[in-house]
């Protein structure tokens, strides 16, 4: 996560958070509901909405609600051509569902939420796989813990101050110490959860039938994995 400039540009700010809130509802989207989510005045939440409709990111219901327009699919679609790193993991996931029939989960940080940009399930091909899951708070999520186990104190504090209580802030720093202590690889019964890129800019986990020496060397080809990709893209962002 990028440090916060010294003079943000507040408007954009606030149009980048709105179109976000906009495409993550469940539903259409009043401005009185939008300026609650923004934590703004009415008038404020109606004219960034305004605004992206006149973009034609979002659209105007007759009952003056407000849901995403087809700007936004312009956008998502321009976003998965464009997207490397989903490029460069696709063919490990299948992979790694050929050989242990695994399932996989690719996930990013923003703000306090992971959000999945795979969810690959063995019942589920590959269109309900890309963006198959929505975002869920950190840290309820193994992906979410590996990727918060990086964080600073203070940063990690900011992130979930509002969020979380001093008593469960607490918990989740014992939880991180312990996802650190193994060398940020969260292990459960039947997954694993290993971040990519140093510092990392996603996580990756894979969940399946793991016994044994098998346990380790699934382990031992995730962490292979993670690191070719890293440097894969590493060395595209050079040429």
């Amino acid at each position: 996560m990028h440090s916060r400039p010294r003079q943000p540009n507040q408007s954009i700010e606030r149009g980048i958070k709105c179109l976000l809130e906009l495409t993550s509802a469940e539903g259409p989207v009043s401005c009185k509901g939008m300026a609650q989510r923004l934590g703004v005045e009415r008038t404020r939440a109606a004219r960034i909405l305004g605004t992206l409709a006149h973009l034609g990111m979002a659209e105007r219901l007759p009952d003056l609600r407000y849901v995403p327009g087809n700007g936004i699919h312009v956008l998502s679609a321009l976003s998965l051509r464009r997207s490397h790193l989903l490029q460069a993991m696709l063919p490990h996931f299948e992979a790694l569902r050929a050989r242990w029939g695994l399932d996989s989960v690719l996930g990013v940080l923003w703000n306090r939420h992971v959000c999945y940009l795979y969810h690959g399930l063995r019942q589920r091909e590959l269109p309900q796989a890309l963006a198959g899951s929505v975002a869920v708070p950190a840290e309820e999520s193994s992906l979410g813990l590996v990727l918060l186990s990086h964080l600073p104190a203070s940063e990690l504090a900011g992130l979930m101050k509002g969020h979380l209580d001093r008593k469960a802030l607490t918990e989740l720093k014992s939880r991180l110490r312990a996802v650190r202590q193994n060398k940020h690889v969260h292990e459960e019964a039947q997954r694993f959860t290993a971040p990519l890129g140093d510092p990392p800019f996603a996580a990756v986990a894979v969940s399946g039938e793991m016994k044994g020496r098998v346990r380790q060397r699934i382990l031992a080809h995730l962490l292979e994995v993670n690191r070719a990709v890293a440097e894969q893209l590493d060395e595209r962002k050079q040429s």
